[in-house]
C-alpha cells in the first residue's frame, strides 16, 4: 500500500488509508485471553474478508471487540497497582526503560482528562483545547519576506533508503496512536522479517521521497497525518499532547536526517531548536555566561504562550520556501489543510500553527520565526539574542532591551 502511494498508481487515492486502517481491523485480540492459535484462525479470516471487499463485517466485529474491554474502575486501587507493577514489567521486557520509569514517576493527582471535565469557572477542557487551536488566518504581508531562495535538488533525498528508514525504526519509541501500532511493533516490521521488512523499508522510502518531490491532494496524505490529542492535568490548567501515527514519525525523522544541515545553516547559533546537539544547554550555558559580562546590565527572558499553534501558518510556509526550499514542499503537503486531531471520539482541527505529534513542528517553527529573529538583531544590534524555539533570552543593556522588547 505504501507502494502504490510511493508509485503514483492508480490506487493512491486510497493507498494510505488502507494502509493505517488495516492494522486495526486485522489485528485486534478476539478476546483478553486468546491465545496465538486463535489470533491466526482470526487473521486468516480477516485477511479473505479484506480481500474481498467485505470492510463492515470487519468494522462490526472491531466495535464488538472494543465494547467489551473493561472500563476502569475508578475506586478499586488495588486493581490500580496490580495494573501499574504488571504494565511496568511488560514495558520493562519490552526494553522501553524510559516509559517504565515515567510510569512509576506519575502522579496520582495527575492524568487524562475528558472533554468534559470542569476547568476554571464555566469552562471546559473542551473549550480550552478549541481555544488552543485557533481558526486560520490569511497571511500577513508584512511578515512576508522576498530573498533569493538556495539552491536545491531532489536528489538530496536519494540518500532516504530502506536502510536508512530501518536505523530510524530501531531508534523510534512512542504509544500507538491513532490507530493501534506503537513504535515496538513498527520495529518488529521494519527488521524481523527479512525480505517482507525490507520492502516495507523500501517503500516507506519511497514514500518519504514522494512527499518531499511533489504537491499532493490533501484528501491522499490526510490519512498519514491525523493524531490523537490527549488533555493531561497540569494542576491547574490543561496540556495537549499530540501522537501521531508512527510511520509518520518515522519519514519525518527520515527527512530531517538529510536535510538538518540545511535547516541548522539558516537558524545558526541563534535558535537551537533545530537539531543542534545538547542545544538546551547550550543555550541555558550561554544566557548564564552572557548575563555575568560586564556590558551585561540586565537579561530579559520570553516565553510565547501558545506560540507553536498561534504560528500564521501561510506566512510561515511562504517564507519557508525562501529561507530552506528543501524542507518547503514537505511542510506544504502536511499543514496545507487542517489536520484532524482526535479526542475521545471527537474530532478538532489543527488550522494554524504546527500539529502536535510532528517532528517535523519544531524544525518548521524554528525557520519560520527567523525573519522575526533578525529583524529584531539588526534594530537591536547591542543586544544579545538566545533563543530556544518560543523561549527567548535577550541580554544587553536596559536602553537596548527596551528598543529589542518594543519592536
Amino acid at each position: 500500500m505504501y507502494k502504490a502511494f510511493a508509485s503514483g498508481s492508480a490506487m493512491e487515492s486510497i493507498a494510505l488509508k488502507a494502509a493505517v486502517v488495516l492494522p486495526i481491523l486485522l489485528l485486534q485480540k478476539p478476546s483478553a485471553k486468546s491465545k496465538v492459535k486463535e489470533h491466526n484462525i482470526c487473521i486468516e479470516r480477516r485477511l479473505r474478508a479484506w480481500l474481498n471487499g467485505d470492510l463492515q463485517d470487519l468494522i462490526r466485529e472491531g466495535k464488538v471487540i472494543q465494547r467489551r474491554i473493561p472500563k476502569p474502575n475508578e475506586d478499586s486501587g488495588r486493581k490500580q497497582r496490580t495494573s501499574v507493577a504488571r504494565s511496568f514489567s511488560k514495558l520493562m521486557f519490552e526494553g522501553n526503560t524510559r516509559a517504565a520509569i515515567r510510569l512509576l514517576g506519575q502522579d496520582s493527582n495527575n492524568g487524562i482528562l475528558c472533554l468534559n471535565h470542569p476547568v476554571g469557572t464555566n469552562r471546559s477542557v473542551r473549550d480550552v483545547l478549541t481555544d488552543k487551536h485557533p481558526p486560520g488566518e490569511p497571511a500577513s504581508s508584512e511578515a512576508i519576506i522576498d530573498i533569493e531562495p538556495p539552491e536545491t535538488h531532489p536528489v538530496l533525498f536519494e540518500q532516504i533508503d530502506a536502510s536508512l528508514i530501518r536505523s530510524i525504526a530501531l531508534r523510534t519509541t512512542g504509544a500507538a496512536c491513532p490507530l493501534g501500532m506503537d513504535a515496538l511493533c513498527w520495529r518488529k516490521l521494519c527488521t524481523s522479517y527479512k525480505t517482507a521488512s525490507d520492502d516495507l523499508c523500501h517503500s516507506i522510502a519511497l514514500s518519504a521521497r514522494r512527499l518531499y518531490t511533489s504537491l499532493l491532494d490533501p484528501s491522499i496524505t490526510s490519512p498519514l497525518l491525523t493524531c490523537c490529542l490527549i488533555a493531561l492535568n497540569k494542576n491547574p490548567g490543561v496540556r495537549p499532547i499530540g501522537i501521531g501515527e508512527t510511520p509518520r514519525r518515522i519519514i519525518a525523522k527520515a527527512i530531517l536526517a538529510v536535510t538538518r544541515a540545511d535547516i541548522q545553516e539558516v537558524t545558526g547559533a541563534i535558535q537551537l531548536c533545530a537539531g543542534q546537539i545538547s542545544g538546551t544547554e547550550a543555550a541555558v550555558h550561554t544566557a548564564q555566561e552572557i548575563f555575568h559580562q560586564e556590558n551585561t546590565e540586565a537579561i530579559l527572558l520570553v516565553d510565547a504562550s501558545n506560540a507553536f499553534n498561534s504560528l500564521n501558518r501561510l506566512t510561515a510556509l511562504h517564507n519557508i520556501t525562501r529561507l530552506c526550499p528543501s524542507l518547503a514542499t514537505v511542510l506544504i503537503n502536511i499543514y496545507r489543510a487542517p489536520t484532524e486531531l482526535f479526542v475521545e471520539g471527537d474530532v478538532l482541527y489543527s488550522r494554524e500553527g504546527t500539529t502536535q505529534g510532528d517532528p517535523l513542528a519544531m524544525p518548521m517553527y524554528a525557520l519560520a520565526i527567523m525573519p522575526l529573529v533578525r529583524k529584531l538583531q539588526s534594530r537591536s544590534g547591542d543586544v544579545t539574542q538566545i533563543w530556544y524555539a518560543d523561549d527567548a533570552a535577550a541580554a544587553g543593556k536596559l536602553i537596548g532591551l527596551h528598543e529589542w522588547w518594543t519592536h
